[in-house]
């Protein structure tokens, strides 16, 4: 049956189920408030299916990304106990609607557990002020589970291994030297964080109990550790590995390291590291080596014409890196720093009162 809509006097034939279809399209594909979730979102999941949204992204394919790891994220720590964080490197490769996403351990050097296949993967995309909120659902299969808890529970087994004999050293060393056995805590400490085994969290609360401790004894070594920044003079101060031309706190025995700064104003530059194999804090920079005095500005490099190999033992070592406005006399043909130099080391910083200092922590693997 046709119908007609007069208007001016001209009679305009329109279809009823044409004019549906117009509205049809409008409300679904034009972004407005009538577009329907999909049932996946709108009613909930449950395993094996992991859904995630994401933050809002100035690019859709950076918002899908970003929900995607959110759903895997909820699969590791719902089914397999382990904790993502900012330390996890996870490397992924689509073919087709499946994913095959490997997690690397931080603490262990070419370990890869839970290189989990997804299935499917379904997305959805919210526009909200130029801007796009993603929405992604994964489905992983029983048999991927039940293969990645048995590559996380040998994982598991050498990680508690691993920070087992560290704190058993830790302890040994609390004898001899605070500050050692501080940073084997420490070293204990990083290997249970993303953790959430109850064996791993009650050991975890051990190594935290012995680390505040140990950061009451007097020691200048610990100190430093401790020390807090009074200014803000660094724009960047990180570690970058030539080797691989990436910047990292995880590293392998016989990695290049190179430290990359900048400063937003001239300052004094001190550069301190902790020698875990002699137990000894050294000064790094300056030196006598430098022709250059130590003031600085702008952009640069340390060492400039090498750089730092990464050497056993494996563990934390701990490298501080100070600017200060006024200059602090050092002996700087002396490189390793007594107790009673380091003591004046840090009264000097104290009685200057402006200074930062970035404490960069390099975990060794071996």
């Amino acid at each position: 049956m046709r119908y007609s809509l007069c208007r001016m006097g001209k009679v305009l034939p329109l279809k009823i189920p044409l004019l549906v279809f117009l509205v049809t399209i409008f409300l679904h594909c034009g972004g407005g408030k009538g577009y329907k979730k999909p049932l996946w979102l709108d009613r909930g999941v449950s395993p094996p299916y992991y859904v995630a949204q994401s933050t809002l992204q100035p690019d859709r394919k950076e918002a899908l990304n970003e929900a995607f790891y959110g759903a895997l994220r909820e699969f590791y720590i719902r089914e397999l106990g382990i904790i993502l964080d900012s330390d996890t490197r996870l490397r992924k490769q689509e073919v087709g609607d499946e994913v095959i996403v490997e997690y690397e351990s931080s603490i262990q050097a070419r370990t890869f557990i839970g290189d989990v296949k997804v299935r499917s993967k379904k997305e959805y995309l919210e526009q909200e002020k130029g801007r796009y909120r993603g929405y992604v659902c994964i489905l992983i299969p029983q048999e991927e589970m039940i293969r990645a808890r048995q590559s996380v529970k040998k994982y598991l087994d050498e990680a508690l291994e691993s920070a087992e004999k560290e704190i058993q050293k830790a302890e040994l060393l609390e004898e001899n030297s605070y500050t050692e056995a501080l940073l084997g805590y420490k070293t204990a400490a990083i290997i249970l964080e993303d953790l959430i085994d109850p064996i791993a969290r009650a050991l975890k609360k051990k190594v935290d109990a012995r680390i505040q401790a140990l950061k009451r004894f007097e020691d200048p070594g610990i100190q430093l550790m401790e020390l807090q920044s009074t200014a803000s003079y660094f724009e960047q101060a990180e570690l970058i590995r030539l080797n691989r031309e990436e910047s990292s706190n995880f590293v392998d025995i016989g990695d290049t390291l190179q430290l990359h700064f900048s400063v937003k104003k001239p300052v004094y530059l001190y550069i301190l590291s902790y020698w875990r194999e002699q137990k000894e804090i050294r000064l790094l920079y300056p030196n006598w080596l430098e022709e250059e005095e130590n003031l600085i500005s702008g952009k640069s490099v340390f060492p400039k014409r090498s750089g730092f190999v990464a050497a056993p033992p494996g563990g934390l070592n701990l490298l501080f890196v100070i600017a200060t406005k006024m200059r602090i006399d050092l002996d700087e043909k002396s490189m390793v720093l007594s107790r009673e130099n380091l003591e004046d080391f840090l009264k000097s910083l104290r009685d200057i009162e402006k200074y930062e200092i970035r404490k960069l922590e390099v975990f060794i693997r071996e």
